[in-house]
């Protein structure tokens, strides 16, 4: 005796078995055309389209999911190559610069204007940096505690709490929503921390890749080994 249990079994064997079959004899319907205009498919408007209609909509979809997915890649890949013209640019001014205060003041310009950076702020540890920048807030020893609390990281980004702006940025710390600290040094030497700041809270987001941020941490630490 045949139950709706055992007939609802017979049919998903069955719907199996077909799909089985279709996967392994993917020229079935080359051998019998004419059941493509006889099976319909449901389509979300209502309307019953024949199987060939169908497979062209999901082959259009696919399409239309491919150049989607290619139009970002390609405007990841501009964005990239804007910055890296950018970083070239920043690297041949850093180069250039003559002495420390220099490139502090050079970096204060370029990364206002070209890396829509809206705060920045440099915190000493090296003895001969240290007399070079009395506005700093941070002791040496804070510094060290700073640097200990990055976990070996050389770049760290997201926002901050209200002491830390302040202590890290003084008079611009109100239009401070995220940041980005750079641990600058060179080998065994340590120079301490440069901290650029954003109005925006994704500017420097903590799931944001850091590749370019840490390009201009090697650029200014070996500059300032070489000054130094």
């Amino acid at each position: 005796m045949t139950t709706p249990e055992t007939a609802g079994c017979r049919d998903i064997t069955d719907a199996d078995f077909v799909a089985d079959f279709l996967s392994r004899n993917t020229d079935f319907f080359c051998e019998y055309p004419h059941l493509l205009t006889q099976i319909t498919v449901p389509h979300q408007s209502g309307k019953a389209v024949s199987l060939v209609e169908r497979q062209v909509e999901m082959y259009r979809e696919k399409c239309r999911n491919l150049e989607s997915h290619l139009r970002m890649l390609s405007e990841v890949a501009e964005s990239n190559e804007q910055l890296n013209r950018r970083i070239h640019s920043l690297s041949c001014d850093v180069i250039a610069c003559k002495d420390v205060v220099a490139v502090e003041n050079m970096l204060h310009d370029r990364l206002k204007n070209r890396f829509t950076t809206d705060a920045l702020s440099f915190h000493f540890i090296h003895p001969g940096l240290i007399e070079r920048n009395r506005e700093q807030a941070f002791e040496v020893r804070e510094l060290q505690y700073l640097r200990e609390s990055m976990k070996s990281r050389n770049v760290l980004c997201g926002r901050l709490t209200a002491a830390q702006k302040e202590s890290l940025f003084g008079r611009d710390a109100e239009m401070t929503a995220s940041a980005a600290l750079l641990w600058l040094s060179h080998g065994e030497t340590e120079f301490g921390l440069m901290v650029m700041g954003s109005r925006d809270e994704a500017r420097f987001s903590s799931d944001k890749g850091v590749v370019f941020l840490d390009q201009i941490r090697e650029l200014v630490s070996h500059k300032l080994y070489e000054l130094l």
